[in-house]
């Protein structure tokens, strides 16, 4: 969900706040082991997505391919960091490698960071929890160090 309401630039997403005069661009992006192709999950993601879209993809393709984030791929999108365990059977790491790939085509800035023998929830593991939070902290300081030097 992070990632494709930081790429997406739909205005059917934005909402109507009462903050019209501040934009809402995302500037940054961390997302770990993202589906990023929906309909490229296994039959358990497929089955846990249709619950959430309350559709198959064959019974609504059109809200599948714009549920799925690799479809909103454009030049000018976020910086986006990319974690992915590679003993990941819940997500491919593959749905973060062909994301980012695109990604890369189209002009964006991403960085993907493959943890071997890392499973799905890694965040939440010892071995690989500090590490997560460490490389986190220092996309985001980058990000906002580079945008100050913009701004």
């Amino acid at each position: 969900m992070a990632l494709l309401a930081g790429i997406s630039n739909d205005p059917d997403l934005e909402g109507n706040g009462g903050n019209n005069n501040v934009s809402s661009r995302v500037q940054a992006v961390l997302a770990m082991a993202t589906p990023t192709d929906l309909v490229r999950l296994n039959a358990g993601g497929r089955s846990v997505v249709a619950k959430f879209l309350h559709a198959s993809p064959a019974q609504n393709p059109k809200l599948w391919a714009r549920a799925s984030p690799i479809n909103h791929i454009k030049a000018g999108g976020p910086s986006v960091l990319l974690m992915h365990g590679t003993a990941d059977e819940n997500v491919l790491p593959e749905q973060s490698e062909a994301f980012a790939e695109q990604y890369r085509r189209a002009g964006g800035q991403v960085e993907l960071v493959l943890l071997p023998k890392a499973p799905h929830p890694f965040w939440n593991y010892t071995p690989w929890f500090e590490d997560t939070m460490n490389r986190a902290a220092v996309f985001f300081h980058r990000v906002a160090t580079d945008f100050r030097k913009r701004a």
